[in-house]
């Protein structure tokens, strides 16, 4: 099951994945069953998607009852919060590489601000972590990637207890 709130991302979803596989449902991630979508789930994937989401915690707290005991969750995410350096690199690419490059390829300019600033007002990598514990996560841990991207965009990881 696909949920996303932006039909445009269902959309292009639905170009590209095999037919009949996975079923894509719009809806909101802090009331899937609002949506129809109900678990329980072996895994929940969410891919640039919590530091939009404006109520985090009631949308942890949703995954967390689709999730089968047991159940694992991954949240891939830009948190530059805790490393002076990490958001320094982050804007000066934002800035010189990511935002130029968007408008030229889209002529949209204000999605490449909002990128810029939700990532810099997300949770660091501590506090969404603690975060996550306190929804009910154990077993949490958080990845970093390599490349110019390490220390900047993180793999976040935990489980549903097993009751």
């Amino acid at each position: 099951v696909g949920l996303d709130a932006s039909a445009g991302m269902l959309a292009r979803a639905e170009r590209r994945l095999p037919k009949g596989k996975v079923t894509l449902v719009h809806g909101d991630a802090t009331d899937p069953a609002a949506a129809g979508v109900e678990g329980p789930f072996d895994g929940v994937m969410m891919a640039y998607g919590i530091r939009n989401v404006p109520d985090r915690d009631a949308c942890l707290e949703n995954i967390l009852a689709l999730l089968r005991p047991g159940g694992r969750v991954a949240f891939h995410e830009y948190s530059v919060a805790d490393s002076v350096v990490q958001k320094a690199l982050w804007n000066a690419v934002c800035f010189g590489v990511i935002a130029p490059s968007g408008i030229a390829l889209t002529g949209v300019v204000d999605i490449w601000e909002y990128l810029r600033r939700s990532v810099n007002e997300f949770d660091g990598v501590k506090a969404f972590c603690a975060r996550l514990e306190r929804a009910g996560f154990v077993g949490v841990e958080e990845r970093p990637t390599d490349g110019w991207q390490a220390h900047i965009l993180h793999t976040f990881i935990g489980r549903r207890p097993a009751e």
